[in-house]
């Protein structure tokens, strides 16, 4: 008999809360249907609804049902519409007629359409798209395009898998803040550095592949000029004193931080989560 399994959405969902939202999950999900319920939630950042995009896709693949629940909340509901989020994903629940409409749909001023990346004409259509409707000036869509441009080639040469953007734009503290996040649901840069790491333990390989590729420029290739992507973008973000964070498998590292501290700033043994994410948050003022 299959068995439901229940999971309430943190009612804040952050970088913060995705981690403990992320470790209710139990380990045997086979033949389950999984419910997220996000009855209670009111709000949800950039990052974190990419996040829930590659969770709701991997966990499709292992069990045998995946669906969100959004009862009556039309805030996440329209949110989620924003993002256009159901065109890769459209398991879900929402009770229109018990819903109270409003017409503030949370902190994110603008709303920018989730974007796939899947080859190299994607990159350029993704950063013309965001550069018309953020309504960046050229220095600062010279910069976006890095960023995209940068990652979303390692998506495309590395994860094997489809990849994702999503870009915030918010007034935070009196402050005009991009918030940009590239994700995949491919291998991940501990299983795609596993041949040059073979010596560290699987346990260490996410969190030390992520310091590697982030500090050091190491790459799956040892081409000239390979390796340069992250660390070239957490150059940009450091110019803008923006921050970088970039989780991989079950491991976590923030890139604005000095080296002698890093110990102190990775995460290790985190609940998985498939291929790579790159948090990035800086100011356009």
């Amino acid at each position: 008999m299959e068995k439901e399994y229940r999971i309430v959405v943190p009612s804040i969902l952050n970088p913060n809360s995705l981690e403990y939202f992320l470790s209710q999950f139990p380990q045997d999900i086979k033949n389950t249907t999984i419910i997220l319920d996000f009855n209670l939630v009111t709000s949800i950042s950039s990052y974190c609804i990419i996040c829930l995009l590659i969770l709701c896709r991997y966990l499709n693949k292992l069990c045998s049902s995946v669906e969100i629940d959004f009862y009556d909340n039309y805030r996440m509901f329209e949110v989620f519409k924003a993002w256009d989020f159901f065109p890769y994903f459209e398991k879900y629940r929402f009770n229109e007629r018990n819903c109270q409409k409003e017409d503030n749909l949370g902190e994110e001023e603008i709303y920018l359409q989730i974007l796939p990346i899947e080859k190299a004409g994607d990159i350029y259509r993704a950063v013309d798209s965001l550069r018309k409707r953020l309504e960046l000036n050229l220095e600062q869509s010279t910069d976006l395009f890095v960023i995209i441009s940068e990652i979303g080639q390692n998506i495309i040469e590395h994860s094997n898998s489809c990849g994702f953007i999503s870009v915030g734009r918010i007034c935070q503290r009196r402050k005009d803040i991009l918030k940009i996040c590239i994700a995949d649901e491919g291998i991940g840069i501990g299983v795609s550095l596993r041949e040059k790491l073979s010596k560290v333990y699987n346990e260490y390989l996410d969190g030390i592949a992520i310091y590697k590729a982030m500090f050091e420029g190491i790459s799956r290739y040892d081409d000239i000029g390979r390796g340069n992507g992250i660390i070239k973008t957490k150059g940009i973000v450091e110019e803008h004193k923006g921050k970088i964070c970039i989780r991989s498998g079950i491991a976590k590292l923030w890139g604005d931080i000095p080296s002698w501290a890093i110990e102190g700033f990775l995460r290790k043994k985190l609940s998985y989560l498939p291929g790579t994410q790159v948090n990035i948050n800086f100011s356009l003022s």
